[in-house]
């Protein structure tokens, strides 16, 4: 029996500790497709799809090779890629989304919600899990925060909440190495509940 096809689309924390253990937990279990997005250009959601072809320098792709990892070789990373190619789509997490916002001063529904509700209306997977970003520090009323996943919610998509897990670098945007490993154990661990049912 085949294992289920996951495609997991994430932001610069899933290029780092967070993404390294969800591989380190999810791997075995199901066929995993891994893009995570780093650099300030190119990241947000609006993006994913229809400009994934600029953003060959940027992405980091988890291949199975000799050693299982992240590689920004344009010849790794395979533009093949397709959002809906899969038994479950994973999004994590959306934290350029809300950067992106405050940095800005302009309102999510101004800025970026019009964008987002586009793409989220191509994507034509049965499962779709979207991970919450940790607390942030620099979205402190999480203003923007709600309003997103608020969004997401419309599309009757499954969220697995960040809890208490927070963002505990001093950018205020990403997580040290102990927050970030602990909140991908978690997450990984709620991930398998929701696609494979035996779990």
């Amino acid at each position: 029996m085949s294992k289920r096809k996951v495609n997991f689309i994430g932001d610069s924390h899933s290029v780092l500790t967070f993404g390294q253990t969800l591989i380190d937990k999810l791997a075995h279990d199901v066929d995993l497709h891994l893009i995570g997005f780093s650099g300030m250009r190119l990241m947000y959601l609006t993006h994913w799809l229809d400009q994934k072809e600029d953003l060959k320098i940027l992405n980091c792709e988890f291949k199975f090779r000799d050693t299982p990892g992240f590689s920004k070789d344009p010849v790794d990373i395979g533009i093949g890629f397709k959002m809906n190619d899969a038994d479950a789509l994973v999004i994590a997490l959306g934290t350029n989304d809300i950067v992106k916002c405050i940095e800005s001063k302009q309102s999510f529904e101004k800025l970026l919600g019009p964008a987002i509700e586009a793409e989220l209306k191509k994507i034509a997977v049965e499962t779709v899990v979207f991970i919450e970003p940790p607390l942030l520090g620099i979205d402190k009323d999480k203003k923007i925060r709600t309003q997103l996943l608020e969004q997401i919610k419309r599309h009757g998509f499954q969220i697995i909440p960040c809890g208490k897990f927070k963002a505990d670098q001093p950018d205020g945007i990403h997580m040290r190495k102990e927050m970030a490993q602990a909140f991908g154990e978690y997450v990984a661990a709620e991930l398998l509940k929701l696609v494979l049912p035996h779990h």
